[in-house]
């Protein structure tokens, strides 16, 4: 226990002071850091007040920390100062409010400041919860913190979070747990609002979310390629592409019949082509590594034929360089496959990320070279054939 007797006017400890008609304001700091349970009391005696009792009361009362951080959650009563424990979220990525989507995975940074002095021992539960905070948590990570000295300490952590189809809004909650109890009290929370995700473009043409054709590239997604490291990564890359433009998109289909019906055809060989990828993946299935890289080959390559192939048709360059092409693409593949092996052996994020995206733009790129100059070699012989028959019916 720290006595200090302070005679108004004389704040040498303190450091300073301002009166004005029946009160006293008193600003100080202790001469070292408090530990737990420790306390600094203050002896004001006051100057020539007539005798008699007199009512004295803290009206107001703020501390900080030596950095100038003040305290957030203190208690005042019987003349006695208490620092509370508490959380907070100093520091979040993404950003509070930012928009989130559903059926897409994020992965939170966060700085908490927290005083922990009530036990010897605690956690922290920062949760993830939807459209409401005393919801049931969708994840939550446990920090263990310890008694310490009265600090201003922060820590810095990360919560992976999948958004749920059904989510409106999403909360990251801050509690603190005591010894081995269970607390509903949130110190801190951080509120984003969702719209929806998922396979926008495809929702908007079929009509449901349910639909069958839907659901399965819902599931294709989810079950093959986000169970893999080199599928997540590529699908992170793909999200901030596909998630920039689809819902204008999505939108425009929504609301127009005739873009409606001509999206269906449009969107069926998309719908049939991730049946061939997934039984690729299923035939490699005990090596998900390669059996994802394999249906991603299958999938890019013939959605570049499908899509791209008749179109790039007319390019009777292409035609002489067949041959060129088709050994550009295979090099070009070999070469990609290095740095996914070394982002696979590494774990380098970011590697894989470029890699895969990479990957799949070769494979759309040639694929739909090389199947529109066979479009273009098959409708040479389809002409000179038709200009055959015609010679001869003339004979």
């Amino acid at each position: 226990m720290k006595v200090v007797s302070v005679e108004r006017g004389d704040f040498q400890v303190f450091g300073s002071n301002h009166s004005r008609l029946g009160s006293l304001r008193i600003v100080g700091a202790s001469a070292e850091a408090l530990g737990k349970s420790e306390a600094l009391m203050a002896k004001v005696t006051f100057r020539g007040i007539s005798g008699g009792a007199s009512a004295l009361k803290i009206v107001r009362a703020e501390l900080c920390y030596e950095n100038g951080t003040f305290i957030r959650d203190i208690e005042v009563k019987d003349g006695t100062i208490k620092v509370l424990d508490y959380i907070q979220v100093v520091n979040i990525e993404p950003k509070s409010g930012t928009e989130l989507i559903t059926e897409k995975t994020y992965t939170f940074k966060l700085i908490l400041n927290y005083s922990f002095t009530a036990g010897d021992r605690g956690y922290i539960d920062l949760a993830a919860k939807v459209n409401d905070p005393k919801n049931l948590s969708i994840a939550h990570r446990k920090i263990p913190v310890f008694g310490h000295k009265i600090a201003d300490e922060k820590r810095d952590v990360t919560l992976k979070v999948d958004v749920p189809g059904d989510a409106e809004k999403l909360y990251i909650v801050a509690l603190l747990l005591k010894g081995n109890e269970t607390s509903t009290k949130i110190y801190d929370v951080v509120e984003y609002p969702v719209k929806k995700g998922g396979c926008l473009i495809a929702t908007a043409t079929f009509g449901s979310e349910l639909s069958p054709k839907v659901s399965f590239l819902r599931s294709f997604r989810d079950r093959e390629v986000l169970s893999t490291f080199a599928g997540r990564c590529f699908m992170e890359v793909f999200n901030r592409f596909y998630y920039s433009w689809s819902p204008y998109v999505a939108d425009f289909i929504r609301k127009n019949a005739i873009v409606k019906a001509a999206s269906k055809i449009l969107l069926y060989p998309l719908i049939m082509i991730p049946h061939l990828s997934s039984s690729t993946y299923r035939c490699l299935s005990q090596f998900p590594e390669v059996a994802i890289l394999a249906a991603g080959y299958v999938a890019s390559s013939l959605k570049g034929s499908v899509y791209l192939g008749l179109l790039l048709s007319p390019i009777k360059r292409f035609r002489r360089m067949k041959r060129h092409i088709l050994k550009a693409w295979i090099y070009s593949l070999l070469l990609i496959l290095i740095p996914i092996v070394l982002a696979e052996a590494i774990c380098f994020t970011h590697l894989m990320m470029a890699a895969t995206a990479i990957f799949v733009l070769l494979n759309i790129g040639f694929s739909s070279i090389l199947t529109g100059t066979s479009i273009a070699e098959g409708a040479s012989i389809l002409s000179q054939i038709i200009k055959r028959k015609g010679r001869m019916s003339h004979l």
